[in-house]
């Protein structure tokens, strides 16, 4: 998703996302990847929280059949929805949308209506992403943090094995403890910062592969419920980061196509220059074979009437 604010209410959106599709049986494999259709859309401020005035927003979206054959849908699409947010409290909120959307296969319209009941769980977190250089080389990444001291932000490459995060990458394993050692990472508010009771650090795994690992600290201790529940979510961030690399390696893999493309057509234009030149050549040896020829029939001929 790209999105970039052109006003102080307006938000322009640019979703494409990336398709990977298996299908296996006991006669036959097949594999589909791609990307999807191309959504254009905006979101459009309507109000600030104020007391009971929730923070209000009008978000829509235009679904154009693009992409891959494969994965795009029979005709353009849409969807609209208000979205509403109040605060309850310093950790409780209260979100609710409504709105609808047209199927792009059926034309079919659908009703829209959700409401959540929100609670902060964490006072500090941070997402490592998996980079591999060119020689294959492993680090992981600090991309994303919030809370962070900044002496713990500068510590953003971290090595397989380094550390407790480094340790949660080789043993594909959460981490999770209570006795946090002094000086690991503090928890930044307003007034200062403190040390957190516990850390809980898990792998970002979908299909048995590990894309990143998520970090997230806070001054209470979490239950097996709330562990439960960021394990959950961690699938699914797991699975988008898995569909931005896919992007991203097929983005790239584009570019190289392009510039093999462009760089063999500029190879195609120098061999048909230099075809031409070597014919251009040829037809000027072939000219000038032709003219010695004709001489030495004129010398034969002039040395015969002499001979007469």
């Amino acid at each position: 998703m790209f999105r970039i604010g052109l006003t102080k209410t307006f938000e322009l959106r640019l979703i494409q996302e990336v398709f990977q599709e298996e299908i296996k049986s006991d006669f036959f494999k097949s594999k589909n990847e791609g990307f999807g259709p191309l959504a254009v859309g905006g979101k459009f401020k309507i109000s600030e929280e104020n007391g009971l005035i929730p923070e209000a927003a009008f978000l829509t979206h235009v679904t154009i059949p693009t992409g891959k054959d494969i994965f795009q849908p029979q005709h353009a699409a849409m969807d609209f929805r208000f979205i509403g947010e109040n605060t309850l409290s310093e950790k409780w909120g209260f979100a609710y949308n409504f709105g609808g959307e047209w199927s792009g296969d059926d034309l079919l319209f659908t009703g829209i209506y959700t409401a959540v009941l929100g609670t902060d769980i964490t006072n500090q977190g941070g997402i490592f992403i998996i980079n591999e250089d060119e020689n294959n080389n492993t680090t992981l990444e600090l991309t994303g943090c919030y809370a962070y001291g900044r002496q713990k932000f500068l510590e953003k490459i971290i090595k397989p094995g380094e550390g407790l995060v480094g340790q949660c990458y080789l043993e594909r394993q959460p981490i999770f403890i209570t006795d946090v050692p002094q000086g690991y990472t503090k928890i930044q508010f307003g007034l200062g910062d403190s040390t957190p009771n516990c850390i809980y650090i898990f792998p970002l795994i979908v299909n048995d592969e590990i894309y990143g690992i998520l970090e997230i600290a806070s001054f209470e201790i979490f239950t097996d419920t709330q562990k439960e529940f960021l394990e959950k979510v961690s699938e699914s961030i797991a699975a988008t980061l898995k569909n931005a690399k896919t992007g991203s390696v097929t983005t790239k893999l584009l570019a190289e196509a392009q510039e093999m493309a462009e760089v063999m057509s500029q190879q195609e234009d120098e061999m048909r220059q230099n075809m031409e030149e070597m014919q251009a050549t040829s037809e000027t040896m072939n000219q000038m074979v032709e003219q010695k020829d004709s001489e030495i029939a004129e010398l034969k001929k002039q040395i015969r009437l002499l001979n007469s």
